[in-house]
């Protein structure tokens, strides 16, 4: 399984800071394990589903949105199951020539191998 850092580089957006902020329906083509209603039905009974969608709700509330999204392509899995990595960044943001530009990267899938990861991405944050 690769980095969260590989997958963030995979899903591209970084050539500008006013990157484009995806649609779902673009969201939904690229990443569909992202808006995935349910888990892998081979789960464990103890495994608990977390929606990604929920998170990109909770996101958007909060200001943040899609700019990028990627998952692998498994010829064992359903894509719907599979690990997905989306990038989030402010809707409103004001740059300056010595800002960074905040950024979350979430990392998650329905398959019960990878648990939620949000994180901001070393280099993107202001002071952190």
């Amino acid at each position: 399984m690769r980095s969260i850092d590989s997958w963030m580089n995979s899903a591209g957006g970084r050539d500008t800071a006013f990157a484009n902020v995806i649609d779902a329906a673009h969201l939904q083509q690229r990443t569909p394990a992202a808006v995935s209603p349910e888990a892998d039905p081979r789960t464990s009974s103890s495994y608990v589903f977390l929606s990604t969608q929920r998170i990109i709700d909770a996101l958007q509330g909060a200001g943040f949105v899609p700019v990028a999204a990627a998952q692998p392509i498994s010829r064992r899995t359903s894509p719907r199951f599979a690990p997905h990595v989306i990038r989030f960044r402010r809707r409103y943001e004001t740059v300056t020539l010595r800002d960074c530009v905040p950024e979350i990267s979430c990392l998650n899938s329905h398959n019960g191998r990878t648990a939620l990861q949000c994180k901001r991405p070393s280099g993107y944050w202001i002071g952190g």
